[in-house]
């Protein structure tokens, strides 16, 4: 597995995972639950967590890299 985008934005985060799926890339989104709910870490209370995209095969990472650019690029 191989990390490819963070964002603090749930909705993002579920739509890069679905543009992922479209193009035949198997991804999971950690910290879906905390993603951008400050003062989960109790070590630093102003911080927030990211929903991370991760890809599960890493051979995967530089193809969805591109694409995930691409789709931001079109936002």
């Amino acid at each position: 597995m191989q990390n490819v985008f963070s964002t603090s934005s749930i909705w993002l985060a579920g739509e890069v995972r679905a543009l992922l799926a479209d193009n035949g890339i198997g991804a999971v989104i950690l910290n879906e639950q905390a993603a951008g709910t400050p003062g989960v870490l109790p070590l630093n209370p102003l911080m927030a967590l990211d929903a991370e995209i991760w890809v599960t095969d890493a051979g995967d990472a530089p193809r969805a890299t591109r694409l995930i650019r691409d789709y931001r690029q079109a936002l």
